[in-house]
């Protein structure tokens, strides 16, 4: 076989290759177990079952900015559940089959929930729940808790691209649930709608797991959960607020960041070397002189770039913006290394913003803003 389940009390169920892959092979392909458009969303294209409709009929869920309240303690499990409002009653209507048999094998990290969390599963577990209006051989208030947990933790977000007109949308695939995370990963997914130009139907997602680098026979296959572009400390608290765990993958145990420098600061104590995030204390020391900086000063330092990434995403006019995000960068560069995500960031941002404006100017946005 090209893949094995291997069972291992620290790292639970998991995939490892069963031979030799190389990059850019296909390690894996597979169809979604249950998929849904984003909710909301015209009908049209979500193309809700006679069931599913009945059941949005009596509780059409909630319409919620991801960005307005992402920062708010649970927040972001708010506005996932919301967004997966289909996909939940999709999946509860396999209850009694294959699928949903499959389904009950994906975790929901109910034990380490943070308690936010906690209160928001458990109320849209209750709306589900008396929204299914089902008789006693139906969905139990308990398998509606579960599925949501499932969800949070297990949820692969589909999107449309330029040949692939398909809505946006929200997928459980439990062959993919199966690769643990690195944020050095050795494989990634490849999301892909089988017909284009057209409304899809659950059964024409694909994912494509390809190798990102050669895998080497029983060696872990891994795939990145979060941004792998983002500093470390940004990770972490993205994998520890939505999956639960604290990550303990290669780069992440490296203050170098796998010799990326992503999280590294310029240090204002002797203005030659590069401060590093510390897993033993909250700071960055500097590894010349040992001058530190605080973690809530970083953080603090990061939040007030990344509101003026999100206010020049305002601007418009392509040269305007481009003149935004080439301050912002030379604000970022002041403070910390090139391959910042929030430089990185704001570089793709202007060529994004040149090009809408002069499509065949991309190449002279670099130099504009570098």
């Amino acid at each position: 076989m090209d893949l094995h389940v291997r069972s291992d009390p620290a790292l639970g169920r998991h995939l490892v290759a069963g031979r030799t892959f190389t990059r850019g092979e296909v390690v894996l392909a597979a169809a979604p177990d249950v998929w849904a458009a984003i909710w909301p969303s015209p009908l049209h294209l979500s193309l809700p079952s006679p069931a599913e409709l009945a059941i949005l009929q009596r509780n059409p869920g909630v319409q919620v900015s991801r960005a307005a309240s992402g920062g708010e303690p649970g927040g972001e499990a708010f506005a996932v559940l919301a967004a997966a409002w289909l996909l939940a009653i999709r999946a509860l209507l396999t209850r009694g089959t294959p699928t949903w048999a499959r389904l009950q094998t994906l975790d929901d990290n109910a034990s380490l929930r943070d308690p936010a969390d906690a209160a928001v599963v458990s109320h849209f577990a209750e709306q589900l729940h008396a929204a299914l209006d089902c008789d006693s051989g139906g969905p139990t208030l308990s398998d509606c808790s579960r599925l949501l947990g499932a969800i949070l933790v297990n949820s692969f977000g589909t999107r449309s691209t330029v040949s692939e007109a398909a809505p946006d949308g929200l997928g459980l695939f439990v062959c993919l649930s199966l690769c643990n995370h690195s944020c050095d990963a050795n494989a990634f997914c490849d999301f892909v709608c089988a017909r284009a130009g057209e409304a899809s139907s659950p059964e024409e997602y694909k994912v494509s797991l390809r190798a990102s680098r050669p895998i080497e026979i029983g060696e872990p296959v891994h795939i990145c959960y979060n941004d792998s572009i983002e500093p470390r400390y940004v990770r972490r608290r993205q994998l520890l607020r939505s999956k639960n765990f604290s990550c303990a993958c290669s780069r992440c145990e490296d203050p170098t960041d796998g010799e990326r420098f992503c999280s590294a600061l310029r240090c204002r104590g002797c203005a030659r070397g590069w401060q590093l995030e510390q897993a033993t204390s909250d700071a960055w020391r500097c590894a010349a002189c040992g001058c530190e900086t605080a973690a809530r000063e970083v953080e603090a330092w990061d939040a007030a770039l990344r509101v003026r990434l999100g206010v020049a995403g305002e601007v418009e006019g392509g040269e305007e913006a481009c003149r935004v995000y080439a301050q912002i960068i030379d604000a970022a560069l002041e403070r910390c290394h090139p391959n910042h995500a929030i430089v990185i960031q704001a570089l793709v941002a202007a060529v994004g913003a040149r090009s809408r404006s002069r499509p065949l100017d991309a190449a002279s946005t670099l130099r504009t803003v570098a």
